[in-house]
C-alpha cells in the first residue's frame, strides 16, 4: 500500500473500532478501498474556491447567496 492509503487504512480501522465495528482484514481493505475510490472521484470535480465579495463583512457568514 502507498503512503496514503495506509493512512486511509489506519482511519478506517480506528474509525470503525470507535464506532463498535469489528470487520476482518479483507473487509477494512475493501471499505478503505472504496473511501480511496471515493476521494479520487471527488478530486476530479472539485472546482477552485470563489473568492468572497470585496465588499462583504468579515463579521458575518452567509450561507446562502443568490
Amino acid at each position: 500500500m502507498s503512503e496514503s492509503i495506509d493512512a486511509l487504512h489506519g482511519y478506517v480501522r480506528s474509525a470503525l473500532v470507535l464506532h463498535g465495528y469489528a470487520f476482518s482484514d479483507a473487509q477494512v481493505a475493501e471499505i478503505t478501498a472504496q473511501f480511496a475510490r471515493i476521494a479520487a472521484i471527488a478530486e476530479t470535480i472539485l472546482l477552485p474556491a470563489a473568492k468572497p465579495p470585496a465588499d462583504l463583512d468579515p463579521g458575518t457568514a452567509p450561507v446562502f447567496r443568490p
